[in-house]
C-alpha cells in the first residue's frame, strides 16, 4: 500500500474525526481572544473543551496513519480483558469436556446408548438445533489408485449393507473433524477424542453436537466390526446425519483463510478479519 492509498484509507476510516478536528480548531482559532477561562460554561467553552477531547482521543483509541500505530491503553486493556476471558473459556470447556458425563466422548466397547437416549438426541438435534457447526469436507488429499477390474471380484466375502453404511458413515466423520483439525492450526494426535476436544477448545463443536458425534461413533464401530445392530440404531443416524452434514457444510464455509500481518499467522480463523492466533483486527483479510 502507498502513501496515497494510505490517506486514501485514512480519511474514509476517520472523516468525521477530520471534520470534527477541522471545525472545533477553526472555531477555537477565532475565538482564542474570548477563551481566558472555563468559570462560564457557554459556547465557545464547549466547543474548546471538545476541541482538547478531540486532541486526547487518539491517545485513548486506536488510530494508523501512514502506517504508523498509535497504541493506547484503554485498547490494550481490552484486548487483555478479551484474550483472559477466552483463555477462561477454553479451560472451562475443557473440565467440562473431561468431567462430565454428558461430554465424555468414550469409543471402543462402551454401552450403546439406550432407546431413551437416542430420542433426546433426535429431539435435541434436530428438533431443536442449535450446535455450533462442524464441518463436513469429502475432498480427499489422497491420491487416487488405479485398480483393475478382477481386483474385488477376486476376494468374495460377504458384507452387511448396514455395515458398509456404518463404515461411509465413521469415516466421513473421521475425515470431517481431520479436516477441520488441519484448519484450525492443530498438532496433535489423530484420535477422535483429541480431534474433538480441540474443536471443543475452539467453539466450533459445542457439547451436544460432541455427545451426537461419539454416540453415532459408538454406534458405527460396533457395526464395522461385525456386531449385529438392531434397527432402532441406524434409523436414529438416518436420521441425524442429514441435518448434521449440513451443519459440518455449514461451519466450514465460515472458516476464512487470512494471513495477518502482526504474527505472521496464515490458515483458517472463524472471525472474517479477526487472526485467531493473537487476535489482531484487520480490514485486509
Amino acid at each position: 500500500m502507498n502513501i496515497k492509498e494510505a490517506i486514501i484509507s485514512f480519511i474514509k476510516r476517520k472523516w468525521w474525526y477530520l471534520v470534527l478536528l477541522i471545525l472545533s480548531t477553526s472555531y477555537v482559532f477565532y475565538y482564542r481572544n474570548n477563551i481566558y477561562q472555563l468559570k462560564e460554561l457557554n459556547a465557545t467553552n464547549l466547543i474548546f473543551i471538545l476541541w482538547l477531547i478531540l486532541l486526547l482521543l487518539p491517545l485513548f483509541s486506536e488510530m494508523e496513519f501512514f502506517g504508523i500505530k498509535f497504541k493506547k491503553e484503554v485498547e490494550n486493556a481490552k484486548a487483555e480483558v478479551k484474550e483472559s476471558l477466552n483463555d477462561l473459556r477454553m479451560q472451562i470447556m475443557d473440565i467440562r469436556i473431561s468431567n462430565s458425563n454428558a461430554n465424555t466422548i468414550n469409543f471402543g466397547n462402551g454401552l450403546l446408548p439406550t432407546e431413551q437416549k437416542l430420542k433426546e438426541l433426535i429431539e435435541e438435534f434436530i428438533t431443536n438445533s442449535n450446535a455450533t457447526n462442524d464441518n463436513l469436507s469429502e475432498e480427499g488429499s489422497s491420491q487416487t489408485v488405479e485398480l483393475s477390474p478382477d481386483t474385488f471380484s477376486k476376494f468374495k466375502f460377504d458384507v452387511p449393507q448396514e455395515s458398509i453404511y456404518l463404515f461411509k458413515v465413521r469415516l466421513m466423520l473421521e475425515k470431517t473433524l481431520t479436516d477441520l483439525c488441519e484448519k484450525t492450526d492443530y498438532n496433535g494426535r489423530k484420535s477422535m477424542y483429541e480431534m474433538m476436544k480441540h474443536l471443543s477448545r475452539c467453539e466450533i463443536l459445542n457439547g451436544k453436537t460432541v455427545d451426537l458425534i461419539s454416540q453415532i461413533i459408538k454406534i458405527a464401530n460396533r457395526g464395522v466390526h461385525g456386531e449385529l445392530i438392531s434397527k432402532e440404531y441406524i434409523d436414529f443416524i438416518s436420521q441425524v446425519i442429514p441435518e448434521l452434514q449440513k451443519q459440518l457444510d455449514e461451519a466450514n464455509s465460515r472458516l476464512h483463510y487470512c494471513i495477518c500481518p502482526r504474527c505472521k499467522y496464515s490458515g483458517y480463523s472463524r472471525y472474517e478479519n479477526a487472526c485467531p492466533r493473537c487476535g489482531f483486527m484487520s480490514d485486509d483479510y
